[in-house]
């Protein structure tokens, strides 16, 4: 599925290790709510959408990753829609509109424009390594800002990941 590249048994192996780390963060501390089902099996489309785009996108490498903003802002503008058909109509203030925009045109759409970027011009295995680490971070600094203690369960997954990162961060040409 990507172009030039090839996909070996330790980028597999660094997938299921990743997943396994990811795995124990979600569930640490908790359980999967039945009630929630349609969310998870929301969350799991989303993933395999967003997971072929990222394997697919290098044969797409001729359109301008500027295409990316329009793509976010259709997918945004149909969000918004699909609130107001689907779901009980929340009043969103101006304050809410303009902080939607600026998050809209900063950190998610400059990672969007990122990551077309990175995946079109370097390697996808590494690209997608690298990402792995995000959460970590996150967490890490989810857990030195709110003060909390680390617990073993997502200290745990934060090595699986690691250890993923570094396993799948080998590429094959």
């Amino acid at each position: 599925m990507v172009g030039g590249q090839k996909l070996g048994l330790r980028h597999i192996a660094a997938s299921a290790i990743g997943f396994s780390g990811a795995a124990v963060a979600i569930l640490s501390g908790s359980q999967l709510v039945s009630g929630f089902a349609s969310g998870y099996l929301f969350a799991f489309i989303a993933a395999l959408i967003f997971s072929s785009y990222s394997l697919l996108i290098k044969r797409f490498s001729g359109s301008p990753t500027s295409a990316v903003g329009g793509y976010s802002f259709v997918g945004g503008a149909l969000a918004i829609l699909a609130h107001f058909v689907f779901e009980q109509q929340v009043h969103i203030t101006a304050d809410q509109w303009l902080w939607l925009i600026v998050l809209g045109l900063g950190p998610l759409g400059g990672s969007f424009y990122l990551w077309d970027y990175a995946l079109k011009h370097g390697p996808a295995q590494r690209v997608g390594t690298i990402a792995f680490l995000t959460p970590v971070i996150s967490t890490t600094l989810l857990v030195l800002v709110s003060g909390e203690q680390l617990s073993l369960s997502i200290g745990l997954a934060a090595l699986l990941i690691v250890v993923a990162a570094v396993l799948g961060s080998k590429v094959n040409n």
